[in-house]
């Protein structure tokens, strides 16, 4: 072969690789996928998205909707475990299931400047050199560095610009993505294309001809772009929850394969999907914190505000960060010393991916509906569960972080199983007998299994209540032993060694204190997974297992009682509880003859 045929076939590669768009909006989506969801964008680019399967179609739940968040391992602050409902935000086509949209991929510098120039990427492209601190905040000694950036992104053409424009925007304002954002609907909104792309929220599912008939407004709603929440984001990247080890996992793949999925320890950005892709979305992890659509609590869902709520994290984390629930607290203002001012704060590695969003109610006839369907719901999830002797049925299902607890997770299934025994009626009688048979079985098993572990996290409690009283009464005279001698200890050199090792057993007391009071507290918790009407019933037997001779016992079944009922409520008061104890455990006669 010439030795000029190999240049000529790469260079023939390369012309071939590259799409013969006028747009070239090819770098829009370098990963192209059949399952790709594509809205058109102005001045001809793409945005791509990725539908996340929500399991079940019923509106208000299924089973694997009840998920878990957070680090599992408890080493992070902000991080601790939650239970979180997901919800999709558009029906699946064939009905069965909910569905999330999310960007295949990090906004990019040029998907930005198409928008913010009105369809002129050149226009656009001096608004994020204005706004974003990657342009114009760098140090004087910077500047002519920057500037030769900017001109060489003015400059380019072909194949270098859209490599240029293909990274993901970043240094912007919180407000100025918001601008974006707000400028893509609008935009959408006006054009056929895009409105006609735009995923449809639909008030009654493809097969439920009563609803179609009742339906007297429209029926059916385009969404809207919007950023994703944390739990969406959470969510997506974790997986499948029918498959729960592998969705609880720390990351969605092992952590030594990172730098095949993410750019880490980098301390710079890379162009939009080059790693490998989880689940169908590109650069979860690394290159830009992305931000969510909400402030930075101090859990999932609750605990205090803060500023904005970041996840991902950036390419200049460090490799043992990164975790499925890694979050990122981002600013919106900060203090500047030099002007003595508060300053917007344009983070140079935050950006954004779009979700996009519907309305959870249409109209007013479509949101009494939903009140029908929910009450029938609460009616189903209470009759699982019937109370004890009595025939009744409880209608109140508490759960941690107020969202359902087991009751209804395995309940959802087993009334499944229940309407399929009742197709299967007409057809297959036997076979439906049989479903039946097993389903009433499975709930008489799991009622005595929910019972047994009822009882033996209310015991746990009581059990971690006196210890933690018993070490309270005791730290308590240690305290006092200990002031006293303090007043010796000055003029006496063996006093003092006593007091040294009385200060190490008292410390020792009290941390255990701390932990039985930890423990009683997780006691609680494991109770919230469990339908209400069983935790009342256990609270009273246990109750009526302790001697109305044992003031101690009964003094801790009285806490117990009152915190069990407060958690029912939907609340964790830590610091109220614990005052309750320490109050109730000042008593020194409940400790005679202990």
């Amino acid at each position: 072969m010439n030795k000029y045929a190999w240049v000529y076939l790469a260079l023939l590669g390369l012309v071939i690789s590259v799409p013969a768009s006028s747009n070239e909006t090819y770098m829009d989506n370098p990963q192209p996928d059949a399952g790709d969801y594509i809205l058109p964008m102005p001045g001809g680019l793409e945005m791509v998205f990725r539908a996340i399967p929500v399991p079940g179609r019923s509106f208000w739940g299924d089973a694997n909707r009840l998920v878990q968040m957070g680090d599992e391992t408890g080493g992070n602050l902000f991080e601790t475990p939650s239970k979180i409902e997901i919800g999709g935000s558009f029906r699946s086509p064939d009905g069965n299931d909910w569905l999330i949209y999310l960007g295949k991929y990090e906004v990019t510098r040029g998907q930005i400047a198409a928008v913010m120039g009105g369809g002129d990427i050149n226009a656009g492209l001096e608004w994020l050199f204005k706004h974003s601190s990657e342009f114009d905040l760098a140090p004087a000694t910077d500047a002519e560095n920057i500037e030769k950036i900017k001109q060489e992104i003015r400059n380019a053409s072909g194949l270098k610009r859209w490599r240029m424009l293909a990274f993901p925007v970043s240094g912007l304002h919180f407000q100025d993505y918001m601008e974006f954002i707000l400028g893509y609907n609008e935009w959408c909104f006006q054009s056929p294309q895009c409105l006609a792309a735009l995923p449809k929220f639909e008030a009654c599912a493809s097969d439920d001809r009563a609803c179609q008939r009742e339906m007297q407004e429209p029926k059916a709603v385009p969404g809207f772009l919007r950023l994703p929440t944390e739990a969406e984001w959470e969510y997506s990247v974790r997986g499948n929850p029918t498959e729960r080890s592998q969705f609880e996992k720390e990351l969605p793949f092992d952590r030594i394969k990172l730098k095949e999925y993410a750019w880490v320890n980098d301390n710079a950005l890379r162009r939009i999907g080059r790693k490998q892709p989880i689940h169908g979305l590109y650069d979860m992890f690394g290159n830009v914190n992305e931000l969510t659509w909400g402030l930075f609590h101090t859990r999932i869902g609750g605990g205090k505000p803060g500023a904005l709520a970041a996840r991902g994290g950036a390419s200049l984390d460090a490799h043992r960060d990164f975790r499925s629930s890694m979050r990122t607290e981002v600013g919106l203002y900060q203090w500047n010393d030099d002007s003595h001012k508060m300053v917007p704060t344009r983070s140079p590695f935050s950006g954004i991916r779009l979700s996009i969003g519907s309305y959870t109610i249409l109209h007013g006839s479509f949101k009494n509906r939903l009140a029908e369907n929910h009450k029938k719901y609460l009616e189903w999830v209470a009759g699982v569960f019937p109370g004890p002797g009595t025939g009744t049925t409880s209608t109140t299902v508490v759960g941690t972080s107020a969202s359902p607890g087991r009751a209804y997770l395995v309940g959802e299934a087993l009334n499944e199983i229940r309407v399929i025994a009742g197709e299967l009626q007409s057809t297959d009688p036997i076979l439906a007998d049989r479903l039946q048979t097993h389903a009433d079985s499975a709930q008489a098993n799991l009622v005595k299994e929910i019972q047994a572990k009822a009882r033996k996290s209310a015991k746990n409690a009581l059990a971690f209540s006196y210890e933690f009283g018993r070490k309270f009464h005791t730290v308590k005279m240690e305290e006092s032993v200990l002031g006293k001698a303090r007043n010796l200890a000055d003029t006496n050199v063996r006093i003092q060694a006593q007091i040294h090792k009385l200060r190490e057993r008292f410390e020792r007391e009290r941390a255990q204190a701390d932990d039985n009071f930890d423990d009683y507290i997780g006691e609680i918790i494991e109770l919230g997974d469990i339908p209400g009407e069983i935790i009342r019933e256990t609270i009273q037997l246990v109750g009526k297992d302790i001697p109305l001779s044992d003031r101690l016992g009964q003094a801790a079944y009285q806490l117990l009682d009152k915190h069990v009922t407060t958690m029912m409520s939907g609340r964790v008061a830590r610091d109220t509880w614990l005052q309750d104890l320490e109050g109730k455990y000042q008593d020194d006669s409940l400790f005679v003859n202990r």
